[in-house]
């Protein structure tokens, strides 16, 4: 089997038989122009001979269509089979004929001695690989900001029924929006952001001791923010030529494992390593950040003009708003509503103008107004196409969670404790939700619940420790990264504490000189 590395989250694996391209993300921006791959694939001139496209999950940047409808349309489709169904009707616009949604623990064969087995987690899916006595074992992002309890669940599951695994495949994590766009006079953005990647990579190394893989891939957030603002978090990223030797200081001083950091272009093959990517010459300070302006100068350009709208459109995202504030609010306590009490404001509207959201009589409002409330415990500012796309689109809020689509500036500090942050910007968009689907479509919930048992019960058995209150669980806890010191949040999340002396120690493994290869 070869196995190469395209971009993001998405490998080429190719046998006698078969070429199989797992979560195509190569044309084109994701959530709405907020993400763009970087770097950028090296070649992909095999999307006319993919047999077998494997789907982990239904974010953009995994579930790429406009990538999707360059990739062969005669090639067999796997997605998991997740409480919701839709997937399949997406995917046949594109021009695939042949789709199927696989359920959990199922295995499909995707070649001689080549097959996949569907491991799923909530809607994300891990995928296991077996071709030959080999073992992949893709994690991708479904197990990254689980807590332990679901961790030991899956590793488990897994390990007693492939116990020697070749290669973990797996994200580093730091997709989501949070802390880094969450501002408070007491912040310091940059500090605050290279401390949470250290504290992903942490997170990333227990996945790889839970697993224990000879090798291990990591994917690294294979994606770029463009707006000025933002373009900063493109360069913190915790190195991933540092795993290696951090894994040995903190986890494991003996291990043999093996970090194979590829980068677009590179491959495996016989259990080598080839790095035939152009980008290990690109290399600077241990990133490849520099090259972003160079790759995408005309996005850059295109991010900082936009339209500036009349006042008048923001009564009309109040109109909007409010109705989809009765389902958006539907999972959060009503103790928690009466505390919400915010403002949004737009970067692209002539005149100062906000939309107020608060509880009355417990109901949520949302109302324009011409002056920041007084009233308002946090201020959440972005752009009037976003909010409109959030609104009008099922998954639409992800271009706030996972797109970085806003900035949210903390007025009341208290706020945080009951993390009214996220859940503010829950309100602004209607998810869908697990139970009103299920309603709807009961046999196809009966045989999601069936298959998915173990995770189903520590699902709920989380839901109710929370009560309502998103994300209010270990090391989530918002006000964590916001309000208290560096040491105080090593000391939380049970991270060691760096200090200037050991973070020096922590160089970046030797480069391997380039192997000479024949294309």
């Amino acid at each position: 089997m070869k196995i190469s590395y395209i971009a993001h989250a998405s490998l080429l694996l190719e046998t006698e038989d078969a070429t199989v391209v797992t979560d195509p993300w190569y044309k084109g921006p994701a959530f709405h122009n907020q993400w763009h791959v970087f770097p950028k694939p090296v070649n992909i001139d095999f999307t006319n001979r993919v047999t077998h496209v494997v789907l982990t999950h239904g974010h953009e940047d995994h579930f790429h269509l406009p990538t999707l409808e360059l990739i062969n349309k005669e090639a067999q489709v796997y997605y998991p089979y997740i409480w919701k169904s839709g997937a399949v009707k997406k995917l046949k616009k594109t021009g695939f004929k042949d789709i199927t949604e696989v359920s959990g623990f199922n295995t499909v064969v995707l070649g001689e001695n080549f097959t996949a087995t569907y491991i799923i987690s909530g809607l994300d899916a891990i995928t296991v690989y077996e071709y030959g006595g080999t073992v992949i074992v893709n994690l991708n992002d479904a197990l990254n900001s689980l807590n332990k309890n679901f961790i030991q669940l899956f590793s488990e599951i897994i390990r007693k029924k492939w116990p020697s695994i070749d290669y973990l495949v797996c994200g580093m994590g730091g997709a989501g929006y949070f802390p880094n766009t969450i501002h408070t006079p007491y912040k310091n953005d940059r500090e605050t952001a290279i401390l949470r990647e250290r504290f992903l990579a942490h997170k990333f190394c227990e996945l790889v001791q839970a697993f224990e893989p000879r090798n291990v891939i990591p994917f690294v957030p294979g994606f770029a923010l463009l707006e000025e603002s933002k373009q900063w978090i493109n360069e913190i990223k915790f190195s991933r030529n540092r795993l290696d030797q951090y894994y040995r200081e903190n986890f494991n001083s003996k291990s043999k494992i093996k970090f194979l950091n590829l980068l677009p272009g590179d491959y495996i093959e016989k259990g080598n390593w080839v790095k035939a990517s152009p980008y290990h010459l690109e290399i600077k300070n241990d990133n490849l950040s520099h090259l972003v302006r160079e790759q995408y100068a005309e996005e850059i350009e295109f991010c900082k003009q936009f339209e500036m709208k009349p006042a008048s459109i923001v009564n009309e995202l109040s109109i909007g708003l409010n109705s989809i504030l009765s389902v958006s609010t539907a999972d959060i306590s009503n103790e928690l509503l009466r505390k919400l009490n915010f403002a949004i404001a737009f970067k692209d509207v002539k005149l100062e103008r906000y939309i107020h959201v608060y509880c009355d009589t417990g109901k949520m409002i949302a109302e324009p107004v011409e002056k920041l409330p007084a009233a308002a415990i946090l201020k959440i500012t972005t752009h009037t196409w976003k909010l409109d796309y959030a609104i009008k689109n099922e998954w639409g809020g992800d271009i706030f969670f996972i797109g970085y689509g806003a900035d949210i500036d903390i007025i009341d500090q208290s706020c945080l404790n009951d993390n009214l942050d996220i859940i503010s910007i829950r309100l602004l968009s209607r998810f869908p939700s697990a139970t009103y689907h299920m309603l709807r479509e009961p046999f196809r919930a009966i045989q999601y619940l069936a298959s998915n048992f173990e995770f189903v019960y520590l699902t709920l058995a989380q839901k109710l420790a929370t009560k309502g209150n998103p994300n209010k669980i270990e090391y989530n806890e918002r006000s964590i990264w916001i309000n208290k010191t560096k040491a105080d949040v090593c000391r939380l999340c049970k991270i060691p504490l760096l200090s200037e002396e050991s973070a020096k120690k922590l160089v970046p493994v030797k480069p391997v000189p380039l192997q000479l290869i024949n294309h």
